[in-house]
């Protein structure tokens, strides 16, 4: 009670009020509001409520200074909702980005997918055959023409030719890219030509494979598979041999072929945990 005077005195100063306008108002002498506004004296209870009416103000922030003492238990219960309310968002979104998959998918892609026991793969063979006219020599010095694309967005491109002094021959590589949208991480699709050693999960596992055939001055074989795996997040390689070299030299390679890839497969990924 001891600073009642000082809240009096910051009140009425608020006011653009003097302690005879104040003093009239409450029917008492300037001397007394001097009184109480120097700690001299205290208004009773009676008095406060009227000095409180006088000056527009609470009774208790004329004794405490604000208008009403802080209800510590009510902002307690708020801060405790609060917290639990986060706390639920967070774990909310904790089970969707870590349990549901969502976190795996954006940042390693279909190789998250295709090797995950709570994705499963659906396997279609795609009917007809695909081919391309190319310079195996633009190949091996890096071009990389396409061979396979459909409007999902996936396709297929001869990414290499390359020596293999060991077995003495020529092999060709294939690298498959695959889809899996920002929106719907819950899904992802690759057109390949095998599946790959990598891309088996509790749901998936097969050992088809597409036929490459090989068409080189009128003369065609088929090339065997040499097999494939993952080769970045949206994306698988696979590769066959070509034809037997003799030295590794590029200029033994002829100037043009037609390649056809016939029995592709479209893998379908799609979060389903059990």
């Amino acid at each position: 009670m001891a600073s009642v005077g000082t809240h009096i005195k910051r009140l009425r100063a608020a006011k653009r009020m003097t302690q005879e306008e104040l003093a009239e108002q409450l029917h008492v002498t300037r001397q007394t509001v001097s009184a109480w506004e120097t700690g001299k004296a205290l208004p009773d209870v009676e008095m406060l409520e009227r000095i409180a009416a006088a000056l527009d103000a609470d009774v208790t922030e004329v004794i405490y200074g604000a208008k009403s003492a802080p209800d510590l238990a009510a902002l307690k219960r708020e801060w405790t909702q609060r917290g639990i309310g986060w706390g639920l968002w967070l774990a909310i979104l904790y089970y969707v980005l870590f349990c549901c998959g969502v976190w795996g998918s954006w940042t390693r892609g279909l190789s998250y997918q295709f090797s995950n026991k709570d994705y499963r793969v659906m396997e279609e063979a795609l009917p007809g055959s695909w081919s391309i006219d190319v310079n195996p020599r633009e190949v091996y010095n890096g071009a990389e023409p396409v061979i396979y694309k459909d409007d999902t967005g996936c396709r297929i491109t001869v990414s290499n030719i390359n020596w293999d002094e060991e077995s003495g021959t020529w092999k060709i590589w294939f690298r498959a890219e695959g889809v899996r949208h920002f929106y719907n991480p819950w899904r992802g699709v690759l057109v390949t030509g095998c599946g790959g050693e990598n891309h088996e999960s509790g749901y998936y596992r097969t050992d088809k494979f597409a036929n490459l055939t090989v068409a080189i001055d009128g003369e065609s074989h088929t090339a065997d598979l040499i097999g494939g795996g993952i080769y970045d997040r949206n994306g698988l390689y696979f590769g066959y041999v070509l034809f037997p070299g003799t030295t590794g030299h590029p200029a033994e390679l002829p100037e043009q072929m037609t390649l056809t890839l016939t029995g592709l497969l479209r893998l379908s990924a799609r979060f389903d945990r059990r």
